[in-house]
């Protein structure tokens, strides 16, 4: 038996093809798993035991072995700051992704995710966002070298900035001009 390794975890596309140098054609095959497909069986990575029967009964078990090729990658990041104000809305992203990474596709939405504000190819970008109060949704995906893909989504907060003025004196003369103290 012949194997094309699983090139991600959780693609379950490993082919196995049957080629029989000895016996009586046709054959049938019994793969381990019940499939009966004669030369290709759709696999994930493990072992496989085929029972392969010739036209005059004659009976072999061969044994096939798939395994992942490329594992898939863990997509992660963080933000600094991660929760920020509308004075400072640079924000820096650092790539935490596990894996042999060789993409990146970064998209930065607004608050309500209907509009894309940016986007970026770069393992580590800046993007500076709108100064409007919100929670941002941020989405990586992450692609390696062997074409395996996985994402995430983390949101960035914008908050206001309320400034409010306490005095530290007050004048009650009854001039009109700070006779009361409150903020």
């Amino acid at each position: 038996i012949m194997g094309t390794d699983v090139s991600c975890t959780g693609d379950c596309n490993g082919m196995l093809n049957l080629t029989i140098t000895a016996g009586n054609a046709p054959f049938t095959y019994i793969w381990s798993n019940g499939d009966t497909l004669e030369d290709v069986l759709n696999v994930c990575t493990g072992t496989y035991f085929v029972t392969v029967t010739d036209s005059g009964g004659c009976a072999v078990i061969v044994t096939a072995s798939i395994d992942v090729l490329n594992p898939d990658p863990i997509a992660d990041f963080y933000a600094d700051p991660e929760k920020t104000t509308v004075m400072n809305t640079s924000i820096d992203f650092y790539d935490l992704s596990i894996g042999d990474i060789a993409q990146w596709n970064w998209i930065f939405y607004a608050p309500d995710s209907s509009n894309t504000l940016g986007a970026s190819n770069e393992q580590n970008p800046n993007f500076v966002y709108p100064s409007d109060t919100g929670t941002y949704p941020v989405y990586l995906e992450v692609i390696t070298n062997g074409g395996c893909i996985d994402d995430t989504l983390k949101y960035i907060i914008i908050d206001g900035i309320y400034n409010i003025f306490v005095p530290n004196a007050f004048t009650p003369n009854g001039d009109d001009k700070n006779d009361l103290f409150f903020p």
